[in-house]
């Protein structure tokens, strides 16, 4: 998957001479719609629970960003699982259900083309974990993951 956005490859956010087009946005809105469109392909019941509340972002970035991190949650979650989705208190996470992951792989989860996965029957390239930290670092957004309860968490503060 490759994205055009201003004059940046985004695939790679390399030559990224854009400014950001910082926008104020719903961001209940925006988790809705994109979680919505994932409820209707797939068969994971994704669950947003979201303060209704504007940010300062550069929203076609972002939406990016979300929806990497929600097709990748339904890809690797287990089946007849939900997926959560919360912003609340300016943190956004999102959770779901699957194998353990030990603290050495959390590391190595934001790297290019790294995949943890090693089931062949799940499509990707390893790449969309790194472009959303790059974007978030565009923003000043640290990113962070955690494993707890069986659920892999990926979050980060607005």
């Amino acid at each position: 998957m490759r994205y055009r956005i201003g004059h940046c490859n985004a695939l790679l956010f390399t030559n990224c001479s854009a400014k950001l087009n910082i926008k104020s946005f719903n961001i209940k809105t925006e988790l809705e719609n994109i979680a919505n469109k994932y409820n209707n392909i797939s068969s994971k019941n994704i669950i947003v629970t979201a303060d209704d509340k504007e940010i300062f972002a550069d929203k076609e970035l972002m939406e990016l960003v979300f929806e990497n991190l929600i097709e990748n949650a339904v890809k690797y979650s287990k089946d007849n699982s939900d997926i959560k989705i919360s912003f609340a208190n300016n943190n956004f996470n999102i959770s779901n259900e699957c194998d353990e992951i030990s603290k050495k792989d959390l590391k190595k989860i934001w790297k290019p083309y790294n995949r943890l996965e090693k089931d062949e029957e799940v499509r990707g390239t390893g790449i969309g974990l790194s472009i959303v930290k790059h974007i978030l670092k565009l923003h000043r957004i640290k990113p962070y993951t955690e494993y707890s309860g069986g659920r892999l968490i990926i979050g980060f503060y607005i």
